[in-house]
């Protein structure tokens, strides 16, 4: 049956409708695409301004050049695009506070409250201020009889204790500076006589007891409180300059004109002494575990020792330049130490002649870098470890706190299960609360994310060479022996153990990737082969599928779209080649050659759209899916010539870090291809082996000690991820 074809008669008005919304929506489209296009172009301006500040902020920072680093930063402050890179520029620069000015002579010693929210300080014209630090400008004084050398607060914070070069220990009202007492008075000061100056003064960690040495030769322990002797040790190294109680009160170190020494506070006894001969020592420091001590000397000579026996453990390596200080700083061109503090159990700082602040890392003993703020030498240091702050006191008659109380930039996390090796891969959970760690003794286990704790161990048969999640994150897949086993990661449960033809025990496996319907398993294999598994709809059990084409080499990299429409193959071999293939008939539907050296890991980006792939000549290429064939290759980042052994992708798909054979750790923006950030072993205080990102903000590193390393980022974003 034929229906009747109705005639649409369409009127002059109509027609002009009609072409009316057609030509408007032609113009909404158009001008749509013109708006993506200008916003895609100014993003790309952005990203290349961003990239380029960072960069001459990074440099900036390497020369120590603390203000150009801040301006580049509050230049960049506002981009959108401002990430981890931004926040470990601005941890690393010193902030200097504002410097309090009031003194009107050199200052001599300085003391920071146990709360962090007061400093006192002391100068030649006898004077002590007590600032607080909310209100610069604003301090209590106190006139002393003598000059005061050496400032203490009691633990509680309620007292300061002070001592002048005529014997007298003062204690003051550390709010008010009244005078509380006065152990010159005391019947047992004027008993032992003490009317040598004494040069530092410090307290037990309980507040009890108070040490005080001087240039007599021997160090006094008096109850805090009362004021009397309660015992008091020889010191056969001449005049004390410095004391210093461990963070558990059971020991006192002291170190002076010929060598250090140390005691069992209750027994009395020596446990350790080391005699130095040339300059007096200076000044001591525990770490903030105990097991160390740091003296400084004026030569510019710095030590660590053990915190037991004062065995010697290395110098402080001497920062560059050390011997080329102005002559306005030192009439021989000497770098010399007046103070020396740890910082943390990372950092070590030191006072210097010539104005400055040097740091070390406190675990390599290497020179980090310095903080400069003063006009003249710097006469004493104090760190206030729970504000993350330290002060400096100096000869231009200025005080300068430093710091802003941000958390460290690096957190190291030492497993808890023993050492294993290398961590050389991490793999991260798709929820990221979880990771899988392989190590180089082929320890395979399952950690929590947060503080890097063993959750369990899924293998140590030393062939595991691949790792992957399931997309829900309920199963972890790794390569054991001749297998492929399927790990449950809720519960101490192996599912499947999976065979293949293809897999012998001459076979490495160099990665795995499974589809995100968890429906097929593909093994990358050094045989030139890529294999896969059918796998059943509760992923406890697989049947071998037929082998894909045979690669050109060995199949050294492996990746899936997480579309789970393609299978992305990198292969070594004298010709490198990147292959796309379609999941389901394997066509292979694109092949690249790219210039540069063999395959060793591929990553696809969380959005699909690009794939990664690291080489052994330190490059890493990035290829862009969305684009034409012929237009795929997006950009080459070129790294320190060493292979790839680490890579990851942010979850925002706009950072990309590279971890090398080297040790070194760089950051790279994916829109650009331009380095963001570059971190050597030295700054990293380890060999970057593995990495993996924390969302988008925060980098997990695996190092070639065993330990891990997280840095920025924050716990409760991969918690509520």
């Amino acid at each position: 049956m034929r229906y009747p074809v109705l005639p649409i008669r369409l009127t002059p008005a109509r027609g002009a409708a009609v072409g009316a919304v057609l030509l408007l929506t032609i113009l909404l489209i158009h001008s749509e695409q013109n708006r993506r296009q200008a916003e895609a172009i100014r993003d790309t301006t952005d990203a290349i301004a961003y990239d380029s500040q960072i960069a001459l902020a990074q440099s900036a920072l390497q020369a120590h050049d603390f203000r150009r680093v801040r301006d580049l930063l509050t230049q960049t402050m506002s981009y959108k695009r401002r990430g981890m890179e931004w926040d470990y520029l601005d941890a690393g620069c010193p902030q200097q506070l504002i410097p309090f000015v009031g003194h009107r002579a050199e200052i001599l010693a300085v003391a920071f409250s146990p709360g962090g929210s007061h400093v006192a300080t002391t100068a030649t014209d006898k004077t002590l201020r007590l600032w607080q630090l909310a209100r610069p400008g604003t301090f209590q004084l106190f006139r002393a009889a003598h000059q005061i050398l050496s400032l203490d607060f009691s633990p509680d914070g309620t007292t300061l204790t002070a001592a002048d070069d005529h014997g007298r220990v003062m204690v003051l009202d550390a709010r008010s500076l009244q005078l509380l007492r006065d152990f010159s008075n005391a019947p047992s000061m004027e008993r032992q006589g003490h009317p040598e100056a004494v040069r530092s003064v410090v307290h037990s960690p309980n507040g009890k007891l108070l040490a005080v040495g001087g240039e007599g030769a021997t160090v006094r322990l008096y109850d805090a409180h009362r004021g009397t002797v309660v015992t008091e040790f020889a010191f056969p190294f001449g005049t004390v300059f410095g004391l210093a109680f461990s963070p558990q009160g059971d020991r006192l170190a002291a170190t002076g004109n010929t060598g250090t020494l140390i005691w069992h506070v209750q027994s009395g006894k020596v446990t350790g002494s080391a005699p130095q001969l040339g300059t007096a020592l200076r000044s001591i420091a525990f770490s903030p575990e105990g097991r160390h001590i740091v003296t400084a000397d004026w030569e510019g000579n710095a030590d660590v020792r053990d915190g037991h026996t004062c065995a010697s453990i290395g110098p402080l390596v001497a920062p560059p330049g050390a011997n080329a200080v102005s002559s306005t700083a030192d009439p021989q061109g000497v770098l010399r130490y007046s103070s020396i503090a740890y910082y943390s159990r990372d950092q070590i700082l030191a006072g210097t002649n010539e104005g400055t602040v040097r740091s070390w890392n406190a675990h390599t003993l290497s020179p980090i870098g310095y903080y400069p703020g003063h006009q003249g030498r710097v006469t004493a240091l104090s760190v206030s470890a729970n504000t993350n702050r330290f002060a400096t006191v100096s000869g231009d008659k200025t005080v300068v706190i430093w710091g802003a109380g941000r958390p460290a930039r690096i957190r190291t996390f030492r497993p808890r299960d023993g050492q294993h090796g290398a961590v050389i891969s991490i793999t991260m959970s798709p929820d990221g609360r979880q990771m899988v760690t392989q190590n180089a003794d082929g320890t395979v286990a399952l950690r929590a994310t947060e503080d890097g704790r063993p959750l369990r161990t899924l293998g140590s048969s030393g062939h595991a060479t691949a790792i992957c999640f399931t997309s829900d994150g309920k199963q972890v897949l790794y390569h054991g022996k001749e297998r492929i086993l399927f790990g449950a990661t809720h519960q101490d449960k192996t599912y499947a153990a999976l065979s293949h033809p293809g897999i012998t025990s001459d076979t490495p496996v160099q990665a795995l990737a499974v589809t995100p319907d968890r429906r097929r398993l593909y093994a990358a294999t050094w045989q030139n082969q890529v294999v896969a598994w059918s796998l059943s709809s509760n992923g406890k059990s697989g049947v071998p599928l037929a082998d894909m084409p045979e690669h050109s080499g060995p199949v050294t990299g492996l990746c899936v779209s997480p579309d789970g429409q393609r299978l992305i193959t990198g292969t070594g071999g004298p010709v490198p080649t990147l292959s796309v293939w379609r999941i389901g008939d394997n066509y292979l539907e694109d092949k690249y050659l790219p210039p540069y050296g063999r395959v060793t890991l591929l990553q696809a980006s969380p959005d699909g759209r690009f794939f990664v792939a690291g080489h052994n000549d330190g490059t890493t290429t990035l290829w862009d899916m969305q684009a034409r064939a012929e237009k795929r290759f997006r950009c080459a980042t070129s790294g320190d010539g060493t292979p790839v052994v680490g890579m990851a992708i942010s979850s925002d798909n706009e950072r990309l870090a590279v971890t090398s054979e080297a040790g070194n750790l760089n950051l790279f923006d994916m829109v650009t291809g331009r380095e963001l950030l570059r971190l050597s072993p030295q700054e990293l205080t380890n060999r970057a082996r593995a990495v993996a990102f924390l969302g988008s903000s925060g980098l997990l590193i695996g190092c070639q000690d065993g330990s891990l390393l997280r840095m920025g980022g924050d716990a409760t974003e991969t918690k509520n991820r």
